[in-house]
């Protein structure tokens, strides 16, 4: 976070990071905390006004990093999350997809290359999500072949 803060100048930008469980979401929170950085989480055990709170701090760019257990997937948007944090353990492709995909967000339109646009994605090589990263890569390559093969066409 720091190093993209840095290279961009872009100080809105922020971490997500995906807890086993609630009182990992806390553990989580604390260990940035101790690092200096706003941390906080949204998780199902807290109350509607509770989470709202958080993701209004989110969307206020109070926060730099945002922690949860699953509770920000499918349809969540926010742009300025740009490090995807896995600590937890993801069974399938599909949960961890929509994970790393809050990462993939287009802050700068139609400039692809633009480090702004860049996603990091960081886990512990302990944690056994290098298999869901190898199919991740497998299945975004041959997602970006197919869109590759269709900007040739010419009229």
């Amino acid at each position: 976070l720091y190093r993209l803060r840095d290279e961009t100048g872009e100080k809105r930008l922020k971490i997500i990071a995906s807890a086993l469980n609630f009182e990992h979401c806390r553990q989580i929170v604390e260990a940035y905390r101790a690092r200096n950085l706003r941390a906080d989480y949204v998780h199902s055990k807290q109350d509607g006004a509770a989470n709202a709170k958080i993701m209004k701090q989110l969307d206020n760019h109070d926060l730099d990093v945002i922690v949860q257990v699953r509770k920000l997937g499918e349809g969540f948007d926010h742009p300025y999350l740009s490090v995807a944090a896995v600590f937890s353990i993801f069974s399938n492709l599909s949960p961890f997809v929509q994970f790393v995909g809050r990462v993939m967000r287009v802050i700068v339109q139609n400039s692809p290359e633009d480090v702004l646009n860049q996603g990091v994605v960081v886990f512990h090589a302990g944690a056994n999500i290098a298999c869901q990263w190898a199919d991740f890569q497998q299945y975004s390559s041959a997602d970006q072949d197919y869109f590759d093969q269709l900007l040739p066409l010419e009229y």
